[in-house]
């Protein structure tokens, strides 16, 4: 199940949880609020469509990445436990 917000899985009692809601909504305000204001300072005023070239230009970006990442790690050598790399799987 996806959630919008952080829901940890911790064994709080509710007091402990509802102030640890409480502060990482204040976390999330804060950043959203610090984020509008910079990009309103550096961006300016951007468009529906300035933001879907954005984020069409991004994934183009993305797939870009990716693609070499898989074709690097084919061919490349993998880090393993002993070069101090965690095994993801």
């Amino acid at each position: 199940m996806s959630h919008e917000h952080f829901q940890p899985e911790l064994k709080l009692d509710p007091q402990d949880l509802r102030k640890l809601r409480a502060r990482l909504e204040q976390v999330d305000v804060a950043t959203f609020d610090a984020n509008r204001q910079l990009l309103a300072r550096t961006v300016g005023r951007v468009d529906i469509r300035s933001f879907q070239r954005l984020a069409s230009s991004a994934a183009l970006a993305r797939g870009h990445w990716v693609k070499a990442a898989l074709e690097t790690a084919e061919t490349a050598h993998t880090p393993s436990d002993a070069d101090g790399v965690l095994d993801p799987g």
